[in-house]
């Protein structure tokens, strides 16, 4: 289904999702703990020019086990904000900021193929 669309540059064409990403999930809702291992990027973290690390949430140590590594973030993951009067449509590429963490339900992760290029 890809295609030229007006208004692109030429060497541009337009694509369905599932062409170049082969995983897009919303996070799931966790039970927060004041700490934990595992944080939670919500949509307060969700900036245009990144990842804000002083939103985050925790995990309650009990649910960790439940998360599925698919889940895990990954560098060059992008990470869209689908719910939130005001952040809603709000985006960013996750780079890494942390050593490991999710999203949680009002994050969608979408995550590249490998043909494409890593930022």
């Amino acid at each position: 289904m890809s295609g030229v669309y007006e208004g692109l540059p030429k060497s541009w064409t337009t694509s369905e999702i599932g062409e170049v990403a082969e995983y897009v999930q919303r996070g799931k809702s966790p039970k927060y703990a004041v700490q934990s291992d595992l944080p939670v990027i919500n949509q307060k973290c969700v900036r245009w020019w990144g990842v804000d690390v002083e939103h985050l949430k925790y995990i309650h140590p009990d649910q960790i086990p439940s998360w599925d590594e698919v889940r895990y973030l990954r560098r060059g993951d992008i990470l869209w904000n689908s719910t939130g009067t005001g952040t809603i449509g709000r985006a960013c590429v996750y780079r890494g900021e942390l050593k490991q963490a999710v999203v949680d339900s009002h994050v969608t992760i979408i995550r590249t193929n490998p043909e494409i290029a890593d930022p």
